[in-house]
C-alpha cells in the first residue's frame, strides 16, 4: 500500500521534504508540495493533490511541523487497513461540535495529542489519553496533519470556503454528514512549531460555516468503552465512610485510577496510599497548590515568596472523570477542572450499584 503526502508552502524547502521521506517509514512515498505564495486557498491546492496523487492513502500537513514519532507513515497506512470504515485520520479532533463552529467548545470531548513548540519552549496538550491503536470517532479532526482514504470519502475540499482557514472543518464535517467515518489516533506524535491563533479570515469562515450548517448543529458522537477501559477518577468528598472506602479499593481492584480530594486523618491517608490512593486535601486539589508565604514561584523577577492563601496552578492534569459527593462541592471543583465531566452523587443512587455504569453514562457525551 503507497503513500502520499501533500503539503502547501510559501516556499518549498527540501529540508523539509527529506524530513518526510526520513522520518514515514514509507519506501518511495510521493510527495507532492505546492509553491503557493497566497495564490490559491489551501482547498484549491489540495483539491490539485488529490487529483494528481497516484496512491489511495492521502496525507495533507502543514509545512511547520515536526514529527516524533519514526515511522509515522506505516502506522497511518495501518490505521486505514485496520479499519476499513474510516475514510479519514488525524491525531486530534473532536465529537462534539456545537452550533458556534468552533470545534474547541467542550475540551472534554476533545480527542488526542499535540506537542507545541514556541520561542524556545516545548509543550505537550493533550486532549484525551492515549488509545494505543485503536481510533476514536470523532466529527472532525485538525487539519495541522491528516490522512484520507481517497475511495472512502464523498466529497472533496470545499472551494468556496476562501484562504487558508476552516478548509479542515468544512471539509472533514462535509464528508461526517455523508456517513465518512473520522478518527483520532494517539500513537503518532506531530510537533507544531507554532500556536494556532485566529484572525479575521478565520472569522469569517467560522460565521459561514455556523451558518450554512445551522440546521444541524449542534452534533455529539457518543463515546464509546472498550470492556476493560480503565478510568482516571477523582474522588471528591469532606470526608469517607465506609461505604466510600469500599468502593475506592473496589475501583481501584478493578484497575482504573483513583486519587482523592478530601480533608482525611493521617492513618485513613496511609491506608490509601499503599492501595495505591492519593490523597490531597481539598484546599489544594491536584495540580493546585494554596500559597503560605513559605514556598517560593516563578516570576519576571526572578523567585518570590507565595501569597499566603492565594491558589496556584502548577500544572495541567488529566482525570476522565470528577466523582463529588456533595451538591456543594461541585461548583468549587468545576473552578478547577471546567472541561472534565463530573459525577455527584447526591443526584444520583448515591453509591450503590454498578457505578462504572454510571460512569459511562457520564463519559458518553
Amino acid at each position: 500500500m503507497g503513500l502520499s503526502v501533500i503539503f502547501s508552502t510559501k516556499k518549498i524547502n527540501e529540508d523539509f521534504i527529506t524530513l518526510i521521506k526520513s522520518t514515514c517509514g514509507v519506501h518511495n512515498v510521493e510527495i507532492l508540495p505546492y509553491e503557493n505564495p497566497g495564490t490559491h486557498s489551501l482547498n484549491e491546492v489540495y483539491n490539485m493533490g488529490l487529483e494528481k496523487s497516484t496512491n489511495d492513502i492521502v496525507v495533507f500537513c502543514h509545512d511547520d511541523i515536526k514529527f516524533e514519532t519514526k515511522n509515522w507513515g506505516r502506522k497511518i497506512l495501518k490505521h486505514f487497513k485496520k479499519n476499513p470504515s474510516f475514510g479519514i485520520v488525524g491525531v486530534a479532533g473532536t465529537r462534539y461540535m456545537s452550533s458556534t463552529g468552533r470545534w474547541w467548545d467542550d475540551f472534554s470531548k476533545m480527542h488526542g495529542a499535540v506537542y507545541h513548540e514556541h520561542e524556545g519552549k516545548k509543550w505537550l496538550t493533550r486532549y484525551s489519553k492515549d488509545t494505543g491503536i485503536k481510533l476514536s470517532e470523532v466529527a472532525l479532526v485538525d487539519g495541522l496533519f491528516f490522512g484520507v482514504s481517497k475511495n472512502r470519502i464523498v466529497n472533496s475540499f470545499d472551494e468556496s470556503v476562501t484562504g487558508f482557514h476552516f478548509y479542515d472543518v468544512e471539509f472533514c464535517f462535509s464528508n461526517y454528514l455523508l456517513d465518512v467515518k473520522i478518527g483520532v489516533c494517539t500513537d503518532i506524535r506531530i510537533t507544531h512549531l507554532s500556536i494556532g491563533v485566529t484572525n479575521d479570515e478565520w472569522e469569517k469562515n467560522r460565521s459561514l460555516f455556523a451558518e450554512k450548517h445551522k440546521d444541524v448543529l449542534p452534533v455529539k458522537i457518543k463515546r464509546t468503552f472498550s470492556d476493560n477501559e480503565k478510568f482516571d477518577i477523582l474522588f471528591v468528598s469532606e470526608s469517607l465512610d465506609d461505604k466510600s472506602i469500599s468502593l475506592l479499593l473496589n475501583l481501584k481492584n478493578m484497575g482504573h485510577n483513583v486519587s482523592v480530594c478530601s480533608q482525611l486523618q493521617p492513618d485513613l491517608v496511609n491506608t490509601l496510599n499503599r492501595n495505591g490512593i492519593t490523597n490531597q486535601p481539598l484546599n489544594s486539589p491536584p495540580g493546585y497548590q494554596i500559597g503560605d508565604g513559605k514556598w517560593v514561584v516563578g516570576s519576571d523577577k526572578g523567585p518570590v515568596p507565595s501569597e499566603n492563601g492565594k491558589m496556584y496552578k502548577l500544572k495541567d492534569v488529566r482525570f476522565d472523570l470528577v466523582h463529588t459527593t456533595e451538591n456543594k462541592l461541585v461548583e468549587y471543583m468545576r473552578s478547577f477542572y471546567p472541561a472534565i465531566p463530573q459525577f455527584n452523587s447526591d443526584d444520583d443512587e448515591g453509591l450503590d450499584g454498578d457505578m462504572i455504569k454510571k460512569y459511562k453514562t457520564v463519559l458518553e457525551w
